[in-house]
């Protein structure tokens, strides 16, 4: 699978939760473009709107926030034969943590060289609802790691194809 086929694949599955999303509200709107000040959200002190006026642009600015997984860590546990550690912490990190977070883990240990606990990590995290893979698919394209993108993205393939 190539990177602009995982682009598409990427871009139809955002496209679809855009049509799913709820319409903003005309009041909220208003808020964001500067006409009135915003409200807070009830009882958080929070603004009810994005910081950043929509007529200023996207919020999201392309930039990905980087996440530090603990590879140094899951090293440690593997070299003093802690092994249940290490597995708790693939089994988290594939199955359970957030998409940037399973991304990031996959690009520590495949940077590392550490060909089992990506292979782990791919598989927990390919089992996932089909919106947390593809989101870990882009955030690996974000990282530049193309390759167990389409790992991934074929990995899911598979599954829904059974």
């Amino acid at each position: 699978m190539t990177e602009e086929e995982l682009q598409r694949l990427l871009q139809r599955v955002l496209d679809e939760g855009m049509h799913t999303a709820a319409e903003p509200a005309v009041d909220t709107v208003a808020d964001a473009d500067g006409a009135v000040p915003a409200a807070t959200a009830a009882g958080t002190g929070a603004t009810a709107v994005a910081p950043v006026p929509a007529a200023n642009g996207d919020r999201r600015n392309g930039l990905m926030q980087a996440v530090q997984w603990p590879i140094d860590e899951l090293v440690q546990h593997l070299n003093h034969g802690r092994y249940e550690h290490a597995v708790g912490m693939l089994d988290y990190a594939g199955g359970k943590a957030p998409a940037m977070e399973a991304a990031a883990a996959i690009q520590a240990c495949r940077s590392r060289g550490l060909t089992e606990a990506t292979d782990t990590l791919l598989r927990a995290a390919g089992s996932r609802p089909e919106k947390i893979v593809f989101a870990v698919v882009s955030h690996l394209i974000d990282l530049g790691n193309v390759e167990d993108a389409g790992t991934l993205a074929r990995m899911r393939g598979s599954v829904q194809g059974a």
